[in-house]
């Protein structure tokens, strides 16, 4: 597929496509290394700008850019030993919420951590 194609047919694609993609790949990486057996964990935020449209929601407008710029909001969790990514969060710029990413890692890891347990 080419760039081009994918630019043209991007409001096509389910969102849940790019989840099952990180997931396939990440369920292949094996997250064997631990700090005296606790995971390390690792939050940040990044601002990712898409090419400019004001019709989205993603559109961005201020004072400081008067011809506004799309973005969206990324925050990924990534697990520092085993060097991997495990959770993404992404949103739009304007309706970003920090907070709300970091409690459903805590949820989705949480989840996780009571699966593992109870297929012992």
């Amino acid at each position: 597929m080419s760039a081009s194609a994918l630019s043209q047919r991007w409001e096509q694609i389910l969102v849940n496509v790019f989840r099952d993609i990180f997931m396939g790949v990440h369920g292949e990486c094996v997250d064997s290394e631990t700090f005296r057996g606790f995971r390390l964990l690792a939050v940040d935020e990044t601002a990712v700008s898409i090419p400019r449209n004001p019709k989205p929601d993603s559109f961005v407008l201020h004072s400081g850019a008067p011809n506004g710029y799309n973005q969206l909001h990324m925050t990924p969790l990534y697990d520092i030993l085993n060097k991997v990514y495990l959770e993404a969060a992404i949103q739009l710029e304007p309706q970003k919420d920090e907070i709300g990413a970091f409690v459903l890692f805590v949820f989705l890891c949480y989840d996780r951590g009571s699966n593992e347990n109870t297929e012992l």
